[in-house]
């Protein structure tokens, strides 16, 4: 069965579709099957990272009619990387996954990739709980949330995981949350202090992988295609998170 695993945020710029992305990467490099799920229709980061947006009006739709999703795949331009790309017309889509019957259409439509030829699935959440978040993180075996080691973002991580134990709660009883340290900068004690609290209130919770911030991420990210140079830290701990991620939840 294809593993799926949901990235979620209460926030933009966490490093949320970077992760995503990079996750992607890393695993199609180990000789994984893996495929892509833009579901932020505002940012399409992802999408336009890894390929082309899309309209969304297929995607939206398909979720809004609980209908099957592997059809809507595209090749990336990584090789061995799937991408199901959004686009903006999947917003006006969404109203209707908060009516009635809405989240299990939403979620039946997900729930599909687990039958896919797919070794992994990263769905890329928009920042916001809704029920397109809920569903994604209901099909998911894992939630990994990514929090900058930044004071203003380490004080908005009580209501991202508020979120997500809400999901637990509700849809979702036997899902996983970890949450990962992203844009560490050793110039400054500010991300060691960020990170000292992070490890005393999460314990195993906080993936051990922590993200340095780095200009090579963040001039792939704006070149479609472009992955940053395999030996550079942020690579490099990408690649460790991947096998991270994969030895905490199998």
């Amino acid at each position: 069965m294809t593993m799926i695993v949901a990235l979620a945020s209460l926030k933009g710029g966490s490093g949320r579709s970077a992760t995503a992305g990079m996750l992607a990467w890393s695993w199609s490099q180990a000789g994984k099957r893996v495929a892509v799920v833009d579901l932020d229709g505002a940012s399409l980061t992802a999408s336009r990272w890894l390929g082309t947006p899309s309209s969304g009006k297929e995607l939206g739709q398909a979720l809004v009619q609980g209908k099957p999703l592997g059809r809507l795949l595209v090749q990336s331009v990584l090789p061995g990387v799937q991408l199901l790309p959004a686009g903006p017309e999947l917003l006006t889509e969404e109203p209707a996954m908060e009516r009635p019957l809405g989240l299990e259409k939403c979620r039946r439509a997900l729930v599909s990739l687990q039958d896919s030829e797919l070794d992994l699935v990263v769905l890329d959440c928009p920042p916001r709980s809704s029920a397109l978040v809920m569903a994604a993180c209901a099909v998911s075996g894992v939630v990994v949330l990514p929090v900058p080691l930044q004071p203003a973002a380490c004080a908005t991580l009580p209501d991202g995981l508020a979120m997500l134990a809400e999901i637990k709660d509700t849809v979702a009883p036997g899902l996983r949350v970890l949450v990962l340290a992203t844009f560490s900068d050793r110039r400054t004690g500010v991300s060691a202090d960020a990170l000292a609290t992070l490890k005393k209130g999460l314990g195993d919770g906080l993936l051990r992988t922590i993200v340095p911030v780095g200009s090579a991420l963040a001039r792939a990210m704006g070149r479609k295609g472009t992955m940053p140079h395999p030996r550079t830290p942020v690579a490099e701990a990408y690649r460790a998170l991947a096998a991270e991620v994969l030895r905490r939840v199998q």
